[in-house]
């Protein structure tokens, strides 16, 4: 594995949760979007994400019991197209 890194000529490690340039967002106003939905948001890469816990409730999957301290949140990701479009993407979770 290493040696097929190596002829990549790519780093081993990636810019993902790093402040840098890319984590910008033109084009879609964050804190607009955030005062409309309520939820909490980051930009990641140029793409704004918003995240909606589920506070409180307890879910459960084909009988298995899931408590809140799980995380449970659905979160949408915004990318701005320009001229006022923006591209959506939900992860939902359904509580």
């Amino acid at each position: 594995m290493e040696a097929a890194i190596a002829k990549t000529n790519m780093p081993r490690t990636n810019d993902d949760n790093q402040p840098d340039a890319d984590h910008t967002i033109s084009g879609i106003d964050e804190t607009e979007v955030e005062q409309i939905l309520g939820g909490t948001s980051t930009v990641m890469d140029g793409v704004l994400e918003i995240t909606l816990p589920c506070p409180g409730k307890e879910l459960s999957n084909d009988g298995h019991d899931f408590p809140a301290e799980m995380g449970a949140e659905t979160e949408l990701h915004f990318q701005s197209l320009g001229n006022g479009n923006a591209l959506a993407a939900p992860e939902i979770c359904v509580c």
